[in-house]
């Protein structure tokens, strides 16, 4: 089974050690428990999502019961593996519909399974 790493509510990112991590073959995932991320640091994340494959991933959770805003998503448009879950609910869906390198997407919690269906080819 894929060791998984989480990075939790970054404020920087280190991609020496994103670098190692995916390199030896771990699944690591980038993820905000709340709107704590900037336009700076999601546009690291995206540079890091053009660079790797799926096993880089970025995962939305929580917000403490506040609508998660996909417009976010216009930020990381090359994000290959997302995760949206354990939302109370999510606002401007459509967003997800302009990943067009999405490979893998899980969503549950708060995204309709509709927005889960826009996104399949």
């Amino acid at each position: 089974m894929q060791e998984h790493v989480r990075i939790t509510d970054p404020t920087l990112l280190d991609a020496d050690f994103i670098g190692k991590e995916l390199k030896e073959g771990k699944h690591l995932i980038v993820q905000f428990s709340k709107n704590i991320y900037t336009h700076e640091i999601l546009a690291v994340i995206n540079s890091l999502c053009k660079k790797y494959d799926k096993n880089f991933g970025v995962r939305f959770y929580g917000h403490d019961y506040t609508a998660f805003d996909c417009e976010t998503l216009e930020q990381i448009p090359d994000v290959k593996c997302l995760y949206l879950d354990c939302l109370s609910s999510a606002n401007n869906l459509y967003a997800l519909t302009n990943l067009i390198h999405l490979q893998k997407l899980l969503a549950s919690d708060g995204v309709p399974d509709i927005a889960i269906l826009a996104c399949q080819p």
